[in-house]
């Protein structure tokens, strides 16, 4: 993904863009939506990084990507 190579490259903002058309694009596709929960939670909107990690769940419910994002997301802070 696109997205992969702009957190590597430390553009956050590029990297939600580019994670956001990917789910779009292929909403069944998990691992787009693990990433672009994950480039959520790096950036603070932990509501969003839920939704993503839930989208990601209703695709593959084993998911343990999705599962540890969701739980950090809703445990920390409360």
């Amino acid at each position: 993904l696109a997205a992969a190579r702009r957190v590597q490259a430390s553009d956050l903002k590029a990297a939600l863009v580019e994670a956001r058309i990917a789910v779009a694009l292929e909403p069944k596709n998990a691992v787009a939506a693990v990433l672009l929960g994950d480039l959520y939670a790096k950036s603070g909107d932990k509501t969003k990084a839920a939704a993503a990690y839930e989208q990601a769940l209703t695709v593959e419910p084993d998911n343990a990507s999705a599962k540890a994002g969701l739980g950090k997301v809703t445990t920390n802070g409360k």
